[in-house]
């Protein structure tokens, strides 16, 4: 089952059991809800006529009474207003309760004795009164036939109460069975809505988090040196399966391509020692870089792995850091020996304390006998003692200072390119803060091409930097960021060599004063 699918039924699952509680608690709801009706609304309401009903009984009989021993014409009145109630509480339960096969019995037994006491009794007795026989109304009111009807009134009135009361209870019973059962739906809902996403939870692991973090270990395994022929075995569902599936395949064509690159490496140790020499000399320092400073490069060769380009970093004895890059005209033997031969120069007069210029000068020597070949240089030395930085650029693309505020400066060239015709050279001095990033590079960075055959630029190379310094403490991590945007953009970032060097000062070093705002750029700086 592809992960999708599974997706789509656990979805489903839980959208069923969500109406599922929603319906029943709708149901709930709707049984409590008819129980309370029925009480509020007929059950209660009758309840209270009834009761009426048996206190204008009572008050019939006693208050006629009261009109016949005493004479009283106020206790007449009485008399017709408890009669004109017991009339109205009776039409009333008829009305509530008289739809109902249960009650309507009852309610017409009670309307009939209530009709036949006024019929036998009350109206009788007060039609004597009127005619001023108070011992006719008294006999009337003590009559056997009197008694009997009273009775039978009151006796109707109460196998009426008794179903009424019965039925209140039941309602009562039932409202409250209902409360009950709408709460336990409620429950069931909120312990399905928490479970809902702990099943999802679980389901996740099983099928999508453990077979990617699976995935994860066998690509770190592959990765490690040594250990790139550890084949990946997928797992989980087809997705991540195909995903697996995807990534042994590039990994056996990565290790293809390391296979191919070692054994080319091989003949070309067995069939060109001097080149492989040459290489070694050209490679930059792999010790413990300088004291107070961060340095780190990449050269990425464009032909073999011989390039034109290199770059070095080195400790002068002063406690200076400086760093050296240089791109040498052409590709191949020659130009590795010119290039030897100049890093040689350069070195020796950095760490002898010569100025940079004239180490520059000095250097020209390397073209004697290549008159046709040129190489520009750039050289920097930061001091993390001051919080200065030097350069020297010999018509090398200017390198770029990245300040902590996101301005980008360019180390512009202080003089010619170096070859056989020598030249003159000057020094530029610049501030470097704590947050500062010094980046130097080749030319084969600013004149990659993209799809339409556009080159990268100074400008668009200058947001690049800021993008790639913006967060970034490590050199290491500027440069990879760099080269990264370059590659995803370049399409031919392979037809000329490239290099990238990042310096900036330690922070993890003890904190020497720096200048708190930056002065202008030395000799040349654009503004």
């Amino acid at each position: 089952m592809t992960l999708r699918t599974r997706v789509l039924v656990v979805a489903l699952a839980a959208m069923a059991a969500v109406a599922l509680m929603g319906v029943q608690m709708v149901l709930r709801y709707a049984e409590a809800s008819d129980s309370v009706d029925r009480v509020v609304e007929t059950l209660a309401p009758a309840s209270a006529a009834l009761a009426d009903l048996d206190t204008d009984i009572n008050n019939m009989d006693r208050r006629l009474r009261l009109n016949v021993t005493s004479g009283e014409e106020s206790y007449r009145l009485l008399y017709a207003a408890s009669a004109t109630s017991a009339i109205s509480n009776v039409d009333e339960l008829d009305a509530l309760l008289g739809d109902r096969r249960r009650y309507a019995g009852l309610i017409s037994d009670v309307a009939a004795s209530l009709q036949a006491w006024l019929d036998r009794v009350g109206t009788p007795g007060e039609a004597a009164m009127a005619a001023g026989d108070p011992g006719g109304a008294q006999d009337i009111l003590d009559s056997r036939r009197a008694q009997t009807t009273y009775l039978e009134l009151t006796s109707d009135a109460y196998q009426l109460s008794r179903v009424l009361a019965s039925d209140s209870r039941q309602a009562l019973a039932d409202t409250r069975e209902g409360a009950r059962r709408l709460a336990w739906s409620i429950g069931l809902a909120l312990a399905v809505s928490l479970l809902i996403p702990l099943a999802g939870y679980g389901a996740l692991r099983r099928h999508v988090l453990s077979p990617i973090t699976a995935l994860r270990a066998q690509l770190r395994a592959a990765a490690t040196p040594g250990q790139h022929d550890s084949e990946i075995v997928p797992s989980g569902p087809p997705e991540l399966r195909d995903l697996g599936q995807d990534a042994e395949a590039l990994r056996r064509a990565l290790v293809h391509e390391i296979d191919e690159s070692g054994a080319a490496r091989q003949a070309l140790e067995q069939e060109g020692p001097v080149v492989t020499a040459i290489r070694h000399e050209l490679a930059a320092r792999t010790d413990p870089g300088p004291i107070g400073v961060r340095i780190s490069g990449v050269l990425r060769p464009a032909e073999g792995v011989l390039a034109g380009d290199f770059w070095d970093r080195l400790a002068l004895p002063d406690g200076r850091a400086a760093i050296l890059v240089c791109d040498v005209s052409g590709h191949g033997p020659r130009a590795g020996i010119v290039a030897m031969r100049l890093k040689t120069a350069i070195t020796l007069g950095l760490v002898s304390g010569q100025p940079m210029p004239q180490i520059l000068h000095r250097s020209c020597d390397a073209f004697a006998d290549e008159p046709g070949r040129f190489a520009t240089v750039v050289l920097i030395v930061a001091d993390p003692r001051t919080g200065s930085l030097e350069w020297v650029n010999a018509g090398h693309p200017a390198p770029r200072l990245v300040r902590g505020s996101g301005v980008v400066e360019r180390l512009a060239p202080t003089g010619p390119m170096v070859s056989w015709l020598t030249g003159v050279w000057t020094t530029g001095t610049t501030p470097l803060g704590a947050d500062d990033v010094c980046l130097a590079f080749t030319d084969g960075i600013l004149e990659s091409r993209d799809a339409d055959g556009h080159e990268l630029g100074d400008d668009a190379f200058d947001a690049r930097l800021r993008e790639a310094a913006d967060g970034a403490a490590d050199p290491a991590e500027i440069t990879a960021r760099v080269l990264a945007g370059v590659r995803d953009r370049a399409e031919d970032l392979g037809r000329d060599d490239v290099t990238l060097v990042a310096l900036r000062l330690d922070p993890a070093a003890p904190s020497p004063a720096r200048p708190r705002a930056p002065r202008p750029l030395g000799p040349g700086a654009p503004t």
